[in-house]
């Protein structure tokens, strides 16, 4: 080789070993350099002081973009843990990232737990502990035989949780000192009977239903060994149903109520109060055993039946006729989306409905066509907002609501089943019977300032509901003023299916749209979700 290439090749390895450099490196730190000039230093954990030349200049994570090339003494200080010093070289032609895990300072506890002397010695001892320090989860520990344990901990305040299934939790604060040894003697009493932490997996439910809807999960803690008793009473608080619980042989409790009385009979709609009673067991407690209780509400509400409707028009109803019926609690929503053909295109629709108030519904339609006769895609938007004033329910089958539609449309395009551009007005009235809704709807619908007068509409349509689908037929004429060859019937038939879980729905449809002479055919698929 050449003196020339010897020359050569320690020119091209110079800056590896230069950028290689990292003085004071420890093992799990990183020295790397990059492009830029100064110096970057991160620490785990962050918030760690650092001194450069004994001068401090920040905490990490710290970027230094002003520092001359050459040598530092770097300290890094954090309470709690070791101090770090190292040094670092910093060149002109790039910067330095300097990665540093921190080491804590680490104690020890010494943990011995005694049973109370007084307590039942039938009653199972078998604690376990917890140590955390500044709220993050340090460790977990099980006992030795002899119920002690030696933990390694930070050095600092600490705390200790010891629990075991019938006895009371015991939770101390404990200061660790750097190579100490904390020793710590704790006696463990008996726990009372508490009932904790009652919830329930909802709030109401149908009993009608055979999906999880049709039943309650309660679930609640207990503090010791005992036995209980499950109690439901009405609004009147008669007791219509009681259980015998399980014997608790561990803190962590459920059980379903399937809306039923103590006959097996479904309990009528309304508001029910589930009373949990605990007792401990005599035979593990030396104190003298009372009864403890913990309540909460439920509702039974039989309107639980999942009903998606069409909202291919922009209203929630039939597919041209909107119904009275509205969402039946506030947050509820149904979503759905679906592909339809007719012979201008390939109409793709997405949905929403929702209830964001008491009887107030929104809906709204989001229409994309890629017509068949026209190189762009164009699109619409359909929305609707409805109040219900009658529901149907009660002594007088009649449901009745007041609305309003817009629609906004590119260029001269339209939802083919909506009502047209514009905006309106609708006023749905049905007749509830046992399965039916039968529906007549008038409305008005303005589609712009040239035309003065409004369209006037006329929509029926015939509702059928059964347990895993509904279907229904509908039709709307229009009716305009301004130009009679320019009226519109629409006509189609639809079904939904929801099979379990019910909260899945699957949507087909289909009919005819004629206006003045030209009569053309539609027909789609549809899948949605509704919470309910």
């Amino acid at each position: 080789m050449t003196r020339f290439s010897v020359l050569i090749l320690l020119f091209l390895c110079l800056p590896v070993l230069l950028f290689a450099r990292s003085p004071g490196s420890i093992t799990g730190d990183s020295f790397e350099y990059v492009s830029g000039r100064g110096l970057l230093i991160e620490t785990n954990p962050s918030g760690v002081t650092v001194f450069i030349d004994g001068r401090e200049r920040g905490t990490t994570p710290l970027t230094i973009t002003n520092m001359a090339q050459g040598d530092y003494l770097v300290r890094l200080e954090r309470d709690g843990y070791e101090t770090r010093t190292f040094n670092v070289t910093v060149f002109d032609t790039g910067r330095l990232n300097v990665a540093v895990k921190m080491k804590e300072l680490q104690g020890f506890a010494s943990i011995t737990i005694r049973r109370d002397p007084a307590s039942s010695q039938a009653l199972p001892f078998e604690p376990h502990i917890t140590a955390s320090s500044q709220g993050f989860f340090e460790s977990w520990n099980d006992f030795s035989s002899d119920n002690s344990v030696l933990l390694a901990l930070p050095a600092r305040v600490n705390t200790i949780n010891i629990r075991a299934f019938g006895w009371e939790s015991v939770m101390m604060p404990v200061l660790i000192e750097e190579n100490v040894t904390a020793a710590l003697n704790i006696v463990m009493q008996p726990a009372q009977m508490k009932i904790e932490r009652i919830t329930q997996l909802r709030t109401r439910f149908n009993p009608l239903r055979s999906t999880s809807y049709s039943i309650n999960i309660i679930r609640f803690q207990v503090t010791t060994y005992g036995s209980g008793t499950m109690t439901v009473f009405d609004s009147d608080n008669l007791a219509i149903y009681t259980e015998e619980l399980q014997q608790f042989d561990n803190p962590f409790r459920s059980i379903v109520w399937d809306g039923k009385d103590a006959d097996g009979n479904i309990v009528p709609q309304g508001i029910y109060t589930i009373t949990i009673e605990a007792k401990a067991l005599n035979e593990y407690s030396h104190r003298e055993m009372q009864s403890v209780s913990a309540s909460i509400q439920t509702e039974v509400n039989y309107s639980l039946n999942v009903l998606p409707l069409s909202i291919e028009s922009g209203s929630a109803g039939l597919s041209f006729s909107p119904l009275p019926s509205v969402l039946k609690f506030i947050n509820n929503y149904q979503i759905n989306a679906g592909l339809s053909y007719d012979t201008d295109g390939f109409p793709f629709k997405i949905g929403l409905r929702l209830l964001p108030f008491n009887r107030f519904e929104l809906a709204t339609i989001f229409c994309v066509n890629p017509l068949l006769n026209r190189e762009n895609i164009i699109w619409s938007i359909s929305g609707s907002a409805k109040y219900n004033i009658l529901n149907g329910t009660g002594s007088v089958p009649v449901a009745f609501s007041l609305g309003a539609s817009y629609e906004w449309a590119t260029g001269e395009y339209e939802n083919n089943l909506s009502a047209g551009r514009g905006i309106g007005f609708f006023a749905p009235l049905s007749l509830e019977l046992a399965n039916f809704s039968i529906v007549l709807s008038p409305g008005a619908f303005w589609r712009g300032p040239e035309n003065a007068v409004p369209d006037f509409q006329l929509s029926a349509g015939v509702l059928y509901r059964a347990y895993l689908f509904n279907a229904g037929i509908s039709a709307r004429y229009e009716f305009d003023f301004n130009d009679i060859n320019n009226s519109r019937l629409l006509a189609g038939a639809e079904v939904r299916f929801f099979p379990e879980p019910s909260f899945v729905f699957y949507a087909l449809q289909g009919g005819i749209i004629m206006r003045g002479d030209n009569l053309k055919g539609y027909g789609g698929i549809g899948v949605g979700l509704i919470a309910n």
